[in-house]
């Protein structure tokens, strides 16, 4: 059977969202403020968000895959 892409229960097809996260640190100022540029930043892998999601009615689900590896559609994600 040929490859169907996800789509939501609205009927709209569905696009892959992810949001991945990063870390900064830095210093603390003599007045108590923090400083505007951090001095370290780096990526974290442990950061990652992704859900596939309805740009119709916002309606949002977890990723799956099938045994070829493709995207389909989980269930619904519970905000």
């Amino acid at each position: 059977m040929a490859y169907q892409k996800p789509t939501c229960e609205c009927g709209e097809e569905l696009i892959y969202w992810t949001q991945k996260g990063y870390t900064e640190e830095s210093k603390i100022l003599k007045s108590g403020k923090i400083a505007k540029r951090p001095y370290h930043v780096y990526g974290n892998e442990m950061l990652v968000w992704d859900r596939l999601k309805c740009n119709r009615c916002y309606g949002e689900y977890h990723i799956e895959h099938d045994s070829s590896g493709r995207v389909i559609r989980g269930e619904k994600w519970d905000s």
